[in-house]
């Protein structure tokens, strides 16, 4: 009688168990499809804002604000000479 009772309450307790890791790896599976999910959106999004950010940088962009910076154009440009560049090697 008692043995039949003890193996009832283990195979009882060996299910619940089961059932219990089952459904913590059916949970997960889901958090984890979730997550793959955002990290997909936030790759996208991320190319999205790469192209924007190539857009801006672009020269066609930054010729059109010149104007609007108060920017003009140099006539005539000076150069600066620095002093004589040959180096040598004192040994």
């Amino acid at each position: 009688m008692w043995v039949n009772l003890c193996l009832f309450l283990v195979v009882v307790s060996c299910s619940l168990v089961y059932v219990v890791q089952v459904n913590t790896s059916a949970t997960k599976g889901y958090q984890i499809r979730d997550l793959e999910t955002a990290i997909n959106q936030l790759q996208l999004d991320n190319q999205s804002m790469q192209v924007k950010i190539s857009e801006i940088r672009s020269m066609k962009n930054i010729a059109a604000k010149v104007p609007m910076l108060g920017m003009v154009k140099a006539e005539t440009p000076v150069y600066l000479s620095s002093f004589p560049s040959t180096v040598s090697l004192n040994r």
